[in-house]
């Protein structure tokens, strides 16, 4: 089987508010015969946990038993050129991704480079900012089917993304890959936007502690868009803290890691946010992490 089996691996650099847990059982596909093999194998006897680098993730044990089995995928993360599209497995990060892209001479892609996390999970998440996001350029993706036990390639569709949602993540499935699409762009001006990028993220965002991203969907009111953080910041939760964990001083819209901060302190922070906001607006916030 092509794939690596490792046990009793700390989780901390798999997951991006670096909490202390431990994974009875790691496993490293090396490619998508290898991924295809050990699903099969262990379907049944275990639960199967896909991960990446671990962002948009909310870990909620110490320790996960032999039950569970991680499914790392950054072992399979080649980029390619073909027939004028971009294909990327879905170990790739995103920042891999755009880079790829601005060396190539192919636009749009600036956006990505600072957002954290790898391709399969960006397409689950349909990841991307407030104007632009992954599932505009994605032409189609090959993944696997839990109920169907095969690999489908599917052309996306315009139903296929919504915010923060997507068809694959609806489905249970595991992204293998995608196609993208590939625009002619001008390196320099790629190069240009990104730095700009990352100096407003740089000035907006928490980058001192260990965050997971944005804590909440944007929701909806009356047909309008609101802003999270403006909702959490009017609810005096700007920086107030619990134990370990805390919204960030800088964007209440992320909890931080302040310190051995633990699953408890921040699912206090959440529920806290949740009760308060709709308490005072009406407005209900969805978790845009996934709790494993």
């Amino acid at each position: 089987m092509d794939t690596t089996i490792i046990k009793n691996v700390p989780l901390t650099q798999y997951n991006t508010l670096r909490l202390e847990s431990l994974a009875s059982l790691m496993a490293f596909p090396h490619n998508e015969e290898g991924l295809y093999e050990l699903v099969n194998r262990y379907e049944k006897s275990k639960k199967i946990i896909i991960i990446g680098k671990g962002a948009n993730l909310l870990l909620s044990k110490t320790k996960y038993d032999e039950e569970s089995l991680f499914v790392n995928l950054r072992l399979m993360n080649n980029i390619y050129n073909e027939d004028g599209f971009i294909q990327i497995e879905s170990g790739a990060t995103l920042s891999e991704m755009a880079w790829f892209a601005i060396e190539n001479g192919i636009k749009n892609y600036e956006f990505l480079e600072d957002i954290p996390g790898t391709l399969g999970g960006a397409i689950l998440m349909n990841a991307g900012t407030y104007k632009n996001y992954l599932g505009d350029l994605v032409e189609s993706v090959r993944y696997y089917s839990f109920d169907k036990n095969e690999i489908i390639d599917r052309d996306s569709g315009k139903d296929d993304f919504s915010r923060r949602n997507s068809y694959w993540k609806e489905k249970q499935t595991i992204v293998i890959r995608c196609k993208i699409k590939a625009e002619k762009g001008d390196y320099i001006d790629s190069l240009n936007k990104v730095l700009e990028i990352k100096k407003q993220r740089f000035l907006k965002q928490p980058r001192n502690f260990p965050s997971a991203g944005s804590v909440f969907v944007r929701p909806e009111k009356d047909l309008k868009d609101l802003v999270v953080w403006e909702l959490l910041d009017q609810v005096g939760l700007r920086g107030y803290a619990k134990n370990g964990a805390a919204f960030s001083d800088k964007h209440p819209g992320f909890i931080v890691n302040i310190g051995h901060a633990k699953y408890e302190d921040i699912i206090y922070l959440v529920e806290l946010a949740r009760e308060r906001v709709f308490d005072k607006f009406d407005v209900e916030l969805k978790l845009e992490w996934v709790v494993i």
